[in-house]
């Protein structure tokens, strides 16, 4: 989720400064030539204004935006239930082949390589 989010304000960056290229040099938001010279409140001041520009392209993205990262957690969400689902009174996951006593604490390696040898459909 995070990684979309920053990819999502990296593009609205160059679509607002009109960057092709990391490279580039903004052409629709130009950087004064004497910025580097000017007080650090007037530099504040022209990052905080075109800092609102791209997180305004963001927010103008939003319903698009909303729609995928529910997407996200919900299926991370599901991925969660899922495996709290298997978990045993003590937290652990049980091996899924009937009358197996083995227990995992992680719904992971050990367990897939476990199962497949207790049961050969699985």
């Amino acid at each position: 989720m995070v990684l979309e989010v920053t990819a999502r304000v990296i593009a609205a960056a160059f679509h607002v400064l009109g960057l092709e290229s990391k490279q580039d040099k903004p052409k629709h938001f130009t950087i004064p030539e004497n910025l580097a010279s000017q007080s650090k409140f007037h530099q504040l001041q022209f990052l905080h204004k075109a800092a609102a520009k791209i997180v305004h392209e963001v927010e103008t993205d939003e319903t698009v935006m909303n729609g995928s990262l529910e997407e996200m957690i919900s299926i991370q969400v599901r991925q969660e239930i899922l495996n709290r689902l298997e978990l045993n009174e003590d937290g652990r996951f049980p091996c899924r082949f009937p009358g197996c006593k083995a227990f995992f604490k992680y719904n992971g390696k050990s367990r897939k390589k476990h199962e497949p040898g207790r049961n050969p459909q699985l």
